[in-house]
């Protein structure tokens, strides 16, 4: 009797726990259907619901340029949308207009306009945002674009290093520009002996100028700096640009790195620049020497390590140009020339 009564409470409780284990499967199914039936609008600040008015790519932008494109997108919901505010990722994107009010039918009309005004070269991408009422909504639209330099070299620095007994060179390069402007092209260093602007082609929006350089290292030289300087303008801008070539012999002295990157603020790319001499093990920097042309770019100080000797440089800057001369106690000279990045 008691056994029976054992079991019977028992399973009792089984069956209470069974019922609730059932209702709660059923709460949380229904909860679940619920959570994904909910409307996009109602979760719109949540970055994966924005609805997308879509995208415009600028593809190349040429510096202090503030080119637009308008986007539409249909509302084809029963309600009016009223834009309540806008914001955008960044100041190189921005709306300039919008409509205010899109009643249904009509279309939402956005201009967005890109500002390459002091942004950095290279690829951008770019959103701008629209909120909308009385019910909740988040729209979107995003802006692609490439920056560069209204003017600029590719490569931005040509080195070249002649066998012994060699004198002659020459080296290839292009100069990029905007359709349209006025372009005059010199060599300023007596090492360079012709400048050829080859026949120019246009792709997206630039004008592409080939040049072949011609030049010369007289026999009783090791190295030579050369420039090519190209000015290039129209009524509202005008531009100098350079294209440093560095000309020296081989078996010359081994200095990482060769060449010394800044910004356009004279700041070294890298915290502390440092300049690094291969040397044989033991050697000391008795009849080294470093010299900074201009001196008013920077100072040097030379620091003895095993197997090397590092160059360390304080930089002032005020410049356009510069370079640094490092001399071996035989009288080989090695140069490091200066690049400034904008």
């Amino acid at each position: 009797m008691t056994l029976c009564r054992s079991i019977g409470i028992w399973g009792g409780w089984v069956l209470v726990a069974t019922g609730f284990g059932l209702l709660t499967h059923l709460m949380l199914r229904d909860s679940a259907e619920a959570f994904r039936h909910v409307p996009a609008a109602a979760s719109a600040e949540t970055a994966t619901n924005f609805i997308d008015i879509g995208t415009h790519d600028f593809r190349t932008l040429i510096g202090d340029q503030l080119p637009g494109c308008e986007l539409r997108l249909r509302n084809d919901s029963s309600e009016t949308w009223t834009v309540s505010r806008t914001w955008h990722d960044c100041g190189c994107v921005s709306i300039a207009s919008f409509t205010p009010e899109v009643e249904p039918g009509a279309d939402l009309v956005v201009t967005i306009q890109a500002d390459t005004r002091q942004q950095s070269i290279g690829k951008v991408r770019s959103a701008v945002y629209l909120e909308t009422g009385p019910t909740k909504r988040v729209f979107r639209a995003l802006a692609l674009a490439t920056i560069v330099p209204v003017a600029y070299y590719e490569p931005q620095i040509i080195r070249l290093s002649l066998p012994q007994l060699t004198d002659d060179f020459w080296c290839e390069a292009q100069l990029y520009v905007p359709v349209g402007m006025n372009v005059d092209v010199r060599a300023a260093s007596p090492a360079l002996s012709a400048v050829h602007v080859q026949p120019s082609y246009v792709e997206d929006r630039l004008e592409i100028r080939p040049l072949l350089v011609e030049g010369w290292l007289p026999r009783d030289q090791d190295f030579c700096v050369a420039e090519i300087i190209s000015r290039v303008w129209n009524a509202a801008t005008d531009k100098t640009v350079r294209l440093p070539i560095v000309i020296e012999r081989q078996g010359r002295i081994e200095v990482s790195p060769k060449l010394l990157l800044v910004n356009s603020t004279w700041t070294s790319v890298d915290a502390d620049p440092v300049l690094c001499v291969q040397v044989p093990p033991g050697a000391t920097s008795a009849g080294w020497t470093v010299a900074v042309e201009p001196p008013s770019f920077a100072s040097a100080e030379i620091e003895v390590h095993p197997c090397s000797l590092r160059v360390l440089l304080s930089i002032h800057g005020g410049v356009p140009s510069a370079s640094i001369h490092i001399t071996n106690p035989q009288g080989l000279e090695a140069l490091v020339p200066v690049v400034v990045q904008e």
